[in-house]
This record gives C-alpha cells, structure tokens and sequence, in this order.
C-alpha cells in the first residue's frame, strides 16, 4: 500500500520535473516558508497504522544495505484486498515508509466527503536520483533533466495537490483543481497539457509493480476505498 501512496504522490513530482518548478535554493526556501508543507489537519495516532497495516496485509521486510538503487525495492506475491482506508490510515502508512530512497516527507493525505483529495508533503530531491533508477530510469536521464531545469540536489520544497478522480481496471482518471511546489502554483493550462504524460506515467507505474492491480479505487466521505490485489512481500532498503 506504500507503494501505492507513492503512486498517487508521485504525480506531484511528475508535474514538478514536466515544468520545472524545482529550482530552489534552500536558503530563500526557508524565507517564504516554501520548505513547510500545508497543515492539512490530518492527525494520525499509532491505532490508524496498526489499523491500515491490518487491512492491507502486506508483509514488510528489510532488503541489504549495500543494495543498488535499482535493487532497493522488490515486491513478491499477490493478495487480494477489498477495503476502505481513512485519510488518517493513509497518512500513517505513508509516514510509515522507510525505503532509503522514499521522496516523500511530512506527507498529509485529506479526503472530504465530496472525493476531493488533497495531499502535502516535502519532496526530497536529493533522493529523486535513487527513486528514478529503482522506477527503472537511466542515471544519465536524470543528470540531464536536473541540469536543464537547474535544480537544486540539496533542496526540499514542500508540495501540495487538490483534485478529484478514480482508478478502474488500472485505468486513471484523475483532474487536478490546484498544485503548488514552493508556495508556487502552477499555471492549469500546463497541467491540463501534461495530463496525458502524467495519467500514462501513473498506469505504467502501477502495472510494473507485480502483484499490484486496481479493479476500482474511489473517494468518497473521507476514505479510499480500494479493489483488487497488492503485492503479499513489500522488501526495502531502509534509510
């Protein structure tokens, strides 16, 4: 289910790296306030994860530390789930990650009742070169895409993101209302011209995971509820 969190982020960056909102320096950063992540009011207690742990049932094991990127993360299994998750279980699950080359920090996930979602959180660049050779992307790919857009590896601007959709047969459908990186918006008419970049980055991503398939994932009165499999072995390198 880590994973899958990770996928729903995850387009936040995609976003990010698409158009090139991620120049900032640290210091200025601080300034603004643009390296802390939106009050969401998500509070989470240890019974939300031990709760969200329960229903998702996936076995978490520890890989070895001198793994490469590219082995950092493996999956084995498959079982199947059918279950509801509340915003605060999925914010635990997602504070709850120890993967070594995680982006994600502070992550706050909002579901009202009316589906629409909202999430926030802090992107580690520092690790994004990891997390882009894990999802298989070559090294020197990412070394170019940081120098054109002139990123800083050091950074960690916060993120946030609002809109409403659903997942059917591993198919996206998802609108964005609002994205912010660093307290900046990102202008809807390029995020309505990358939205067939992102839906399709999002679909590759979730049928590479093995053991992972969403017959249906919906929002709805404060939760996700979610159909289908998820992998039974979730092993990490941990950070």
């Amino acid at each position: 289910m880590r994973s899958c969190l990770a996928t729903l982020v995850v387009l936040v960056a995609v976003v990010v790296l698409g158009l090139g909102y991620l120049g900032f320096i640290p210091v200025v950063a601080g300034v603004f306030g643009s390296d802390k992540p939106r009050d969401l009011g998500v509070k989470t207690t240890a019974a939300d994860l031990q709760s969200a742990n329960g229903k998702t049932g996936v076995k978490l094991t520890e890989l070895p530390p001198n793994s490469s990127p590219q082995g950092s993360i493996k999956y084995s299994g498959q079982i199947p789930v059918n279950n509801s998750f509340t915003d605060r279980e999925l914010t635990a699950l997602a504070g709850d990650s120890k993967w070594k080359y995680n982006p994600f920090q502070d992550v706050q996930i909002k579901i009202s009742n009316d589906g629409t979602l909202e999430a926030s959180g802090i992107l580690r660049v520092d690790r994004l070169p990891g997390y882009a050779a894990a999802a298989g992307v070559s090294s020197d790919v990412v070394t170019t895409v940081m120098d054109k857009l002139q990123i800083v590896p050091n950074s960690s601007p916060a993120f946030y993101v609002k809109g409403a959709g659903s997942v059917v047969n591993n198919k996206v459908n998802f609108d964005f209302q609002q994205v912010e990186v660093g307290r900046l918006s990102v202008p809807s008419n390029l995020i309505l011209d990358n939205k067939g970049a992102i839906t399709s980055f999002l679909e590759n991503k979730i049928t590479k995971i093995p053991g992972l398939s969403v017959k249906s994932a919906t929002l709805s009165n404060g939760a996700l509820k979610f159909g289908g499999t998820l992998p039974a072995v979730e092993a990490t390198v941990r950070n």
